[in-house]
């Protein structure tokens, strides 16, 4: 039995990377001209998704996940509210105010 050979093999190696250019262009083919409520919310997102990533990291550092209390029904049914909660405090005008550079 022979094994197959692909005989185009750099079709197999851009086509995943083409398709992820085109999927990361296309929000900004949607990227309207002037200010609208949809602008709004997508930047209130975007600070979400940007800045819980510092809070994941220092919930490791600080150990937050080997609490006794997060692995109780309570604790697991807190947590994911308590989650939302810091997602929506980080939409607010303050996050974005305190998390722009200075200058």
């Amino acid at each position: 039995m022979r094994a197959a050979v692909c005989r185009r093999p750099g079709l197999y190696v851009s086509a995943p990377v083409d398709c992820s250019l085109l999927l990361t262009a296309c929000p900004f083919a949607r990227v309207p001209g002037r200010t609208l409520w949809c602008t709004t919310l997508g930047a209130g997102t975007l600070y979400g998704y940007l800045l819980h990533g510092f809070v994941l990291q220092s919930s490791r550092f600080d150990y937050w996940y080997d609490q006794a209390w997060t692995h109780t029904p309570g604790g697991e049914g807190i947590l994911p509210f308590a989650a939302g909660g810091l997602i929506t405090l980080m939409h607010t005008r303050i996050a974005h105010v305190r998390s722009r550079p200075e200058g």
